[in-house]
């Protein structure tokens, strides 16, 4: 019966993550995604920046650049299996947490179409979070089970997975560092006595054994620097309002309400929440426990972000940046729905899964005029009909009203998307994407000039640039208009050697 219940609940969660990420298979491949691919396959040298910073992401990409190369469906069906582990991993974390089945179970089916964070899925150069959501949520398993039933191994399985995590995503994992020590000491002071205390003291001490290890072993194979230094006085200078404006929209975003009303109601939340703090110091029950952890987690898995100016505004409710706090935010849902009477809860959730799923396929909808496939062919099938076939040595000019539209088909990805259709593996035979007409005139006149590639860097182009190597479009409703005549008559009044 119980096995019956677990395969239904996986088939559940399988259709939901459908559901909500199915306009997502339609979507080609993003701004890094082509650096990194075309650098796996190519110029690996030029990649270091990724191995830094994003160590899990760096090597998935590095297995699969020879398999996918830039088939955009493989990639995001990668994405679409992360979605499925990280909302099947969610049973283990709550049940232990909570001891309650239905939590678990609700929070299976919350996760599969809840929107908060879900660029991390549909952006394979932003994977890395919901690679170590699994490792994190499985090793927080372990962790409260080898401390109930004093298993080694549970305990050993939880070390191995935290380690994991933070050799994946040292930047985000380390928070782990924090919620572990909160949840032991929450934990200790249920049942405090000496006993008790040298057990948990003991459990903490190997953690941050294994933890410290972890850390010096990313900096030891990945050469990064710690960060610890620039952190703590950007953390200290961070403001209530900050706090609030930063989660209002993981925690609230996804009603739909104005911001005004998500900003105080996220303010009342954190009020709540020190209430809560105080009734467990009082009552020591697991109730306001399991509340006030879950509410810490939304909190400092984002945190780190908030080192960022950017980040202390707030974020888009999909943002890659909210993918580790969500994981909190649907902890606490499925906690709530699970002290529903069961006279109700059945319609009550489904209506929930129902208006997350219009939700996250709006949202999808409005990436999908940027992301698609469709879209992306029809730009660059244009730019490679105006392009005469074998040309080496071009100059693209990008211009449009729309500037996020325009970046987001044409300047982030560079002239990548060209040069893959004409088979150049040189950097040097890519076009430059420049709007710098300044540049442009002595790249025509001049030999041995120094222009720079937002992915190759600093290149030396060694010889003249004919004008009529100049092509330019302006951008309009997602259609290309070519302005090519316009612009290198322009040039030519700036061109000295014209």
């Amino acid at each position: 019966m119980y096995s019956k219940s677990r395969v239904k609940l996986s088939f559940l969660t399988i259709l939901l993550s459908i559901l909500s990420f199915n306009h997502a298979f339609s979507f080609h491949l993003f701004t890094d995604d082509w650096y990194q691919i075309i650098g796996f396959l190519y110029f690996p040298d030029i990649l270091r920046f990724y191995y830094e910073i994003h160590p899990a992401n760096f090597f998935e990409f590095k297995i699969f650049s020879p398999i996918f190369q830039f088939n955009p469906y493989p990639w995001q069906f990668l994405g679409f299996l992360l979605k499925v582990i990280s909302a099947l991993s969610m049973w283990p974390l709550l049940y232990t947490l909570t001891n309650s089945r239905k939590a678990a179970s609700y929070g299976c089916l919350i996760f599969a179409v809840f929107v908060v964070g879900i660029e991390s899925l549909i952006w394979p150069s932003a994977h890395s979070s919901y690679i170590i959501i699994p490792l994190i949520n499985l090793g927080f398993y372990f962790w409260i089970q080898s401390s109930k039933t004093q298993s080694k191994v549970n305990y050993f399985y939880s070390l191995m997975l935290f380690c994991l995590s933070v050799l994946a995503e040292p930047g985000r994992a380390f928070i782990v560092g924090l919620l572990i020590p909160i949840w032991e000491l929450l934990s200790l002071y249920q049942k405090l006595n000496l006993k008790n205390c040298i057990f948990s003291a003991l459990r903490l001490f190997l953690f941050f054994v294994f933890i410290s290890l972890s850390t010096i072993l990313v900096q030891a194979l990945f050469q990064t620097a710690s960060r610890s230094g620039p952190l703590l006085p950007a953390l200290l200078s961070i403001k209530f309002d900050n706090i609030v404006t930063s989660i209002m929209y993981p925690l609230f975003g996804w009603t739909l309400l104005s911001k005004q009303i998500i900003y105080w109601a996220t303010a009342t939340f954190l009020i709540i929440n020190t209430v809560i703090f105080v009734l467990f110091i009082w009552k020591r029950q697991n109730i306001y426990k399991i509340v006030f952890f879950l509410s810490l987690w939304v909190l400092l898995f984002y945190l780190p972000n908030m080192i960022q100016n950017f980040a202390r505004l707030g974020l888009g409710m999909e943002s890659r940046y909210y993918a580790l706090s969500a994981v909190g935010v649907v902890g606490l849902l499925a906690y709530a729905f699970s002290f529903v009477n069961l006279r109700y809860i059945n319609w009550i959730l489904l209506l929930f899964l129902i208006f997350n799923l219009y939700v996250t396929n709006n949202l999808l909808l409005k990436y999908s005029i940027s992301r698609s496939i469709q879209a992306h062919n029809r730009i660059w099938n244009k730019i490679d009909q105006d392009v005469p076939k074998g040309e080496i040595g071009s100059v693209f000019m990008f211009t449009g009203v729309d500037f996020t539209l325009r970046t987001s088909l044409l300047d982030w990805k560079d002239t990548i998307p060209f040069g893959v259709r004409r088979g150049f593996t040189k950097k040097e035979e890519f076009p430059i994407m420049t709007n710098d007409k300044q540049l442009i005139a002595r790249l025509i006149c001049e030999k041995d000039v120094s222009r720079h590639s937002p992915f190759f860097g600093d290149i030396i182009q060694k010889e003249p640039i004919p004008l009529f190597h100049v092509h330019a479009w302006e951008l309009k409703n997602v259609e290309l208009e070519n302005r090519s005549e316009q612009e290198r008559e322009g040039i030519k009044k700036i061109a000295k050697c014209l």
